[in-house]
């Protein structure tokens, strides 16, 4: 019988495989078990004189029994062994930076914020230069504006402290409240709720009582209780591959292949078609070259197979159902009705088509019912299928100053028209003075919708574009000097605090004023889209019996 914890294992190893890089800030580190930095005031303060009688400290092995009141964390100062921290990290090829805090202002602050960035755990002592946590509650804000502005990430930020943790975790909590919905659980915990960019957020508050060299693995846990999950582990799994093969793609892709691709930008140049933009072919070039290489290196990843494996699946449905309360699952359909654990593992791990047949009819799972996520309206469905479609949205690229007009874009004007851009790419180029482009014109549609797309607070665009060739419409641009494309801002021309494309008028043709960017569609979808307008145009209409008409449609 499978048991949560052997997801919880599985979900762990992938942890194990991507964590890279840990950053550590303390003012009080050492490098061994010793400091190996000059007293403070404080500590001579504390010197006690060899001729008067010290307090005896009970020890377990002078009374058997009774547990020593002395902890690591009770030592004065609260020292922190970053060999220790280190050595732990290495033996799972983790790198540990250690930063020892001195000047407590705004450069360091923004140092440890640049350090951040780049690792994929961070580490903070609570109480440095005793100022009771103003340093590290200034850090963790700095880091949290970072990553709204990045546009989110997934961060794990430990506080490894000698101070009491509930006192801690108390004080942080309501400084983080003043801005934030943020939320303790599990009594160590921190999470940031009502902000995509800072959901998948968590400060955990660890005591010094834990050793050093305990650490790692404890924050190891902590990063799989925010990551384990089917499509998370195989994210942690490609990303993994990515790093362990990328010093293997640098060989290949070395600088002795110079001479060559500067021949291909050389005759590029020398073409008279190709010469204005020579330079962004060539980038186009090496991004397909480079991309290519990486996608044949996670077709064959066994560490990616295995996170997707039967073997996973199987013991999935029961870490989803410990960790949600010990519910059901939801089937979604022309009603809504509960799926036992059982009946899906059993589905999962089935061995042959006849026990996957027997699976299905045992769980009487019907067809077109879908499983929901806590009765929700089919919104993990929704944001799934968006992300198949979408190469860009306004989620996850608020950040965005501007992008250029092509194929695949989707713009929104003031009466809920949609169009997408479905220009071809080479015709979205090279462009001079004025250029027209063609759209699919569509409609927000709540109900009846084939296309999806995230706006910038989570919920989506639910968009009707019918294939129909009846539906393209016409718009046409000004081309900026130099640029060739043409490029949609924020403020362009207009104040609005988005980035938008401004139509030239067209006299007795109802021109928008100004289009909305909300994203982009993937190419292949977008060409797809194409592709069935152009069926849709060759479609031959016969006087036909009708006879004949009706039984060739059944076959």
């Amino acid at each position: 019988m499978t048991s949560s914890t052997d997801f919880h294992k599985l979900s762990e190893d992938c942890v194990r495989r991507f964590l890279h890089s840990v950053v550590a800030v303390d003012d009080n580190m050492s490098f061994g078990a010793g400091s190996d930095t000059f007293p403070t005031d404080e500590d001579i303060d504390a010197l006690v004189d060899p001729d008067d009688e010290p307090t005896p400290i009970i020890t377990s092995s002078a009374f058997p029994g009774v547990e020593s009141t002395k902890s690591k964390a009770k030592v004065k100062n609260h020292p922190f062994d970053y060999q220790a921290l280190a050595e732990a990290f290495a033996k799972d090829g983790i790198a540990c930076c250690g930063l020892l805090a001195k000047s407590f202002n705004v450069e360091e602050r923004d140092i440890i914020t640049a350090s951040s960035r780049k690792s994929d755990i961070t580490i903070l002592d609570w109480d440095m230069q005793s100022d009771s946590g103003q340093f590290a509650i200034e850090i963790i804000k700095s880091i949290i504006v970072s990553d709204i502005n990045s546009g989110g990430r997934l961060r794990l930020l430990s506080i490894y402290t000698g101070e009491h943790v509930t006192a801690v975790i108390t004080k942080l909590n309501n400084e983080l409240k003043k801005t934030y919905c943020s939320v303790i659980k599990n009594d160590d915990s921190i999470f940031i709720e009502d902000n995509y960019a800072l959901e998948q957020w968590c400060i955990v508050v660890i005591s010094k009582d834990v050793y050093e060299k305990d650490l790692p693995n404890m924050l190891i846990k902590k990063f799989t209780n925010l990551t384990a999950g089917l499509l998370s582990n195989a994210a942690l799994s490609c990303i993994s591959e990515i790093r362990e093969k990328t010093h293997g793609i640098l060989t290949k892709y070395n600088n002795k292949l110079d001479t060559a691709y500067v021949s291909h930008i050389l005759n590029l140049m020398n073409s008279k078609e190709s010469r204005p933009y020579a330079y962004e072919n060539a980038h186009d070039y090496a991004v397909d070259l480079i991309s290519e290489e990486i996608r044949s290196t996670l077709q064959i990843s066994e560490n990616l197979k295995k996170s997707l494996s039967k073997n996973s699946l199987s013991h999935w449905p029961i870490f989803h159902y410990t960790k949600n309360g010990c519910k059901n699952f939801l089937l979604t359909g022309k009603k809504q009705k509960d799926l036992s654990v059982e009946h899906l593992r059993n589905i999962l791990s089935a061995d042959s088509l006849e026990e996957i047949q027997h699976a299905i009819e045992r769980a009487s799972l019907g067809k077109k019912e879908y499983l929901s996520q806590d009765g929700e309206e089919d919104k993990k469905l929704m944001q799934l299928c968006s992300l198949e479609i979408t190469r860009r949205n306004l989620r996850y690229h608020s950040h965005i100053d501007n992008v250029s007009l092509k194929q695949g874009t989707l713009l929104l004007d003031a009466y809920n028209f949609v169009y997408l851009c479905i220009q071809p790419l080479c015709d979205s180029v090279r462009l001079h003075e004025k250029a027209d482009f063609l759209f699919l014109k569509g409609t927000l549609d709540d109900n009846n919708y084939n296309l999806l797309i995230e706006d910038e607070h989570g919920d989506f665009y639910k968009i009707k574009m019918p294939a129909k060739a009846s539906n393209i419409i016409s718009f046409s641009f000004k081309v900026e000097n130099g640029n060739g494309v043409i490029i949609g801002k924020r403020n362009n021309l207009v104040n609005t605090d988005y980035i938008s494309f401004v139509p030239l008028l067209v006299e007795k043709i109802s021109t928008p004023k100004v289009l909305k960017w909300i994203g982009e569609i993937k190419t292949t979808y977008a060409q797809k889209i194409t592709t069935d307008i152009v069926g849709n145009l060759s479609r031959i209409g016969l006087d036909q019996h009708e006879w004949l008409r009706t039984k060739s449609k059944d076959i």
